[in-house]
């Protein structure tokens, strides 16, 4: 009898056993085409920080943006100014409708390569790109926020003469400790990139701190910049 019954059910469990298996290996597989897709370099961006560079190179970000739509990939940009280079990471997903949610960080600075030739990444959860999470990377104790960065409820003041010390600082830092003079670095280039990208009028006044000289106060855009409603690029002259 037992015999009988131990025929007739383990077909059953082995067959189970497989289904089982199949669908498991099926949904590993779809999660890896997923991951993949979403983590993809776009590629190197030059910003040149001369005036007449600089707002076409903010155009070009932009346009690159536009292109990779809602997808988590990341955008390589160096940013330049003299002798100095520095290169940061960008999350480019950007969804234009407002009836379908943001993406996690969009146009985000989300990292940046240090002296050491570490990738330095910002505490953003979830991370948006994995494929720079790795054993060269380094995850900071701040997310990258101005309130993370020091600038709660004001932001800095940018001269044209400070930006090689800028540049410098960030692309010179080693460790894991984020010092006032990288948290005001990183503000103010965040400010001159991806601000400027979103914000003609941001775009604006730095081209002219950087034709004139005459410093630029992020603090006069702060509640603009607040209120970025996420699906305006370049556009909006508020």
């Amino acid at each position: 009898m037992l015999k009988t019954l131990l025929l007739v059910c383990l077909p059953f469990v082995f067959s189970n056993i497989i289904e089982k298996k199949e669908i498991s290996r099926k949904k590993i597989y779809q999660i890896d085409r997923s991951d993949v897709k979403k983590t993809r370099v776009l590629g190197v961006f030059d910003l040149n920080l001369e005036p007449t560079a600089y707002s076409s190179n903010i155009q070009s970000i932009r346009d690159a943006f536009r292109e990779n739509a809602n997808i988590a990939n990341v955008l390589k940009v160096n940013i330049k100014i003299n002798e100095a280079t520095c290169l940061l990471y960008l999350n480019a997903a950007f969804e234009s409708r407002a009836c379908i949610p943001a993406p996690n960080a969009s146009l985000y600075v989300v990292g940046f390569k240090g002296g050491d030739g570490k990738d330095y990444l910002f505490n953003i959860e979830p991370f948006p790109n994995i494929e720079l999470k790795g054993l060269n990377s380094v995850t900071l104790s701040v997310d990258g926020s101005y309130r993370s960065l020091g600038y709660a409820s004001s932001l800095p003041i940018i001269n044209k003469a400070e930006l090689e010390t800028l540049v410098r600082t960030i692309s010179g830092f080693k460790g894991a400790v984020v010092s006032s003079a990288l948290s005001s670095a990183l503000t103010k280039i965040i400010i001159m990139t991806c601000e400027a990208s979103r914000f003609k009028s941001v775009e604006t006044d730095v081209y002219n701190m950087l034709r004139s000289s005459t410093p630029f106060d992020a603090s006069t855009r702060y509640d603009m910049i607040k209120r970025w409603n996420t699906t305006l690029l370049g556009d909006n002259n508020f």
